[in-house]
């Protein structure tokens, strides 16, 4: 544990109840994946291949410092414009012994004229997630704002349309559980996008100081126009 963080624990915990020490630890492992309480990103930086108006099944696993985490979560993706993308995700959520229903809403906007490189896409995303916890008859609530950006291939991988990303960003996350707790943090992560007969599938990982593993199937409902 890095000698700020070991700091940062000493001031959520103060010695009173385990509950602190659950949110200090939440607080902590927060870097585990790209959006905290929300998905993997599983999506290339354009939209162009993706449909106007598509919807998701998604999974998050690992262990967050001490705590076992799980989410599995809904995401709506609304393209408003070739260039942004509205994002809104419902879920729910373990940490450990606490659990709760998070919620998000975001956006991504892609630079369709970047001149940084032709052989990749780049993409600006935004998202805010909440959600009410719950442990032991005492309620808490988390919030988080991550910006982020997202890079992937000009071209696929292969014939089939396997495509890679990579996103890294900034994390603000609040932790209160009778006393609020605010911590600043850095996120990466990478995965891989097939496109399938109704839609697309996606795999992702994420490393800071611990691993999260996500996958996801998404599902294009109106064709793009």
């Amino acid at each position: 544990m890095h000698q700020s963080s070991f700091y940062f624990l000493k001031s959520v915990c103060k010695a009173r109840t385990s509950l602190c020490a659950i949110a200090a630890t939440l607080l902590l492992c927060s870097t585990a994946h790209a959006e905290y309480l929300g998905l993997i990103s599983g999506r290339e930086a354009s939209p162009a291949n993706t449909s106007d108006l598509s919807v998701e099944l998604g999974f998050v696993t690992g262990d967050l410092g001490d705590l076992d985490y799980q989410n599995i979560a809904a995401r709506v993706n609304y393209r408003l414009s070739p260039e942004l993308v509205l994002i809104g995700t419902v879920g729910t959520s373990e940490f450990g012994d606490t659990d709760g229903v998070p919620l998000g809403l975001g956006a991504m906007y892609f630079l369709s004229n970047q001149r940084i490189s032709k052989k990749v896409n780049i993409a600006g995303k935004a998202s805010y997630h909440f959600g009410d916890y719950s442990l032991r008859e005492i309620d808490g609530d988390l919030n988080t704002i991550s910006l982020d950006a997202l890079v992937s291939g000009a071209n696929p991988l292969m014939e089939n349309g396997l495509a890679w990303y990579t996103s890294f960003g900034y994390q603000r996350i609040n932790v209160d559980f009778g006393s609020s707790d605010t911590a600043h943090e850095l996120a990466l992560g990478a995965g891989l996008v097939l496109p399938t007969g109704l839609g697309e599938a996606y795999l992702g990982a994420a490393l800071v100081d611990e691993v999260t593993i996500g996958v996801g199937i998404r599902y294009f409902v109106k064709s793009g126009g």
